[in-house]
């Protein structure tokens, strides 16, 4: 098992969070057809504060965690716990079932998913910004 100083499981989450985001931020943009109008602007801003105040509480919850592990190396997959791993499977599940249902109009995924993708690049941001303060700066996150 790959294992990586704890605090760099920021690092770690950072990055995933990241490009996770960027990459459901591209399937909203794309849906969008490069056609947003005012109600899809409001929707996608509704969607990135519901999100973005939930993915902050998670980020600071495993900020704690992880800021706990008494050992100096871990596995580099301990960036989340087993409920957090059973939550991103569903949603991702979750996700992809919608998008190829044709259940939701495009317009529809092109607000919730930009703003759900902004929302979680945002997180990365924040768990780098832990990171940085951790690991460079020697203050506690």
């Amino acid at each position: 098992m790959l294992k990586v100083p704890t605090k760099t499981l920021l690092l770690v989450a950072a990055l995933v969070w990241f490009a996770a985001g960027v990459n459901v931020a591209s399937v909203g943009v794309r849906a969008s057809h490069g056609d947003w109008t005012a109600p899809m602007l409001i929707a996608e801003a509704i969607v990135f504060i519901l999100f973005g105040v939930m993915f902050l509480r998670i980020v600071s919850k495993h900020t704690k965690r992880i800021l706990t592990y008494v050992e100096t190396r871990t596995s580099i997959f301990n960036f989340f716990d087993k409920k957090s791993y059973i939550l991103m499977v569903f949603m991702i599940a979750l996700g992809v079932t919608l998008r190829v249902s044709g259940l939701l109009p495009d317009v529809a995924v092109a607000s919730f998913y930009a703003g759900l993708g902004f929302a979680l690049a945002l997180a990365g941001l924040v768990f780098f910004g832990r990171f940085l303060r951790v690991c460079c700066f020697q203050k506690p996150a």
